[in-house]
């Protein structure tokens, strides 16, 4: 066995009054810990952690520049509106912007289904009008043909002959040279009431053979 020199041991002291009579106590030298084997010893003096800070995040862009113009005019274009209906769209996408704003599919959602009920509303408009116009047609249409064969009902001509032989014998009628006028004037405030509304203010129908 190999022996231990006395010079590679810690010098030993005797504490009689800690320790009681006969103990020993080691006395090491002051030194470092030693790391154990593979491990790093850390530093007497760390240097402190910087706090990381998050990168900054670019603003995300509103709804006006995710819906650009071009998506629009093919929205507009697409259910044929007009130039008021497109400002309507506009100012929804206006609004849609406004604080943080919609996400691009919300705002192109509630762009297109208010671009269907403006595209549906001016649908029908277009319908009743061309309705109008073609009512409007036959009605000129109607009038035109009959100019020619239009002809004074029964109780039309006994009205207008019992007008006219009002004014004849009048006592107070002095004057027959303009009896065609009174009559005439007689004949316009009183037209609904004998039944002329339809035909006076209709030169063609004011041309006929005299009754």
């Amino acid at each position: 066995m190999q022996e231990t020199s006395n010079d590679s041991l810690p010098p030993v002291h005797r504490n009689a009054d800690r320790w009681g009579p006969g103990s020993l106590q080691y006395s090491f030298p002051p030194s470092s810990p030693t790391p154990a084997p593979g491990l790093t010893a850390f530093p007497s003096n760390p240097t402190p952690l910087t706090p990381l800070t998050p990168p900054p995040q670019s603003a995300l862009p509103s709804g006006s520049d995710l819906v650009g113009t071009v998506m629009l005019d093919q929205i507009a274009n697409h259910w044929k509106l007009d130039a008021e209906d497109k400002d309507r769209l506009r100012f929804f996408v206006r609004i849609g912007s406004l604080g943080p704003g919609l996400s691009l599919p919300a705002l192109a959602t509630g762009l297109y289904s208010l671009a269907a009920k403006l595209g549906i509303a001016a649908a029908a408009r277009r319908l009743q009008e061309k309705e109008q116009r073609d009512y409007h047609t036959v009605m000129r249409d109607l009038e035109i043909r009959l100019a020619d064969t239009f002809t004074l009902t029964t109780p039309q001509k006994e009205n207008v002959r019992s007008v006219i032989a009002s004014h004849i014998f009048d006592a107070q009628q002095t004057s027959f040279s303009t009896l065609h006028l009174d009559v005439m004037a007689h004949l316009q405030v009183h037209q609904q009431r004998l039944d002329l509304d339809n035909i006076l203010g209709h030169l063609s129908y004011h041309r006929q053979p005299p009754i």
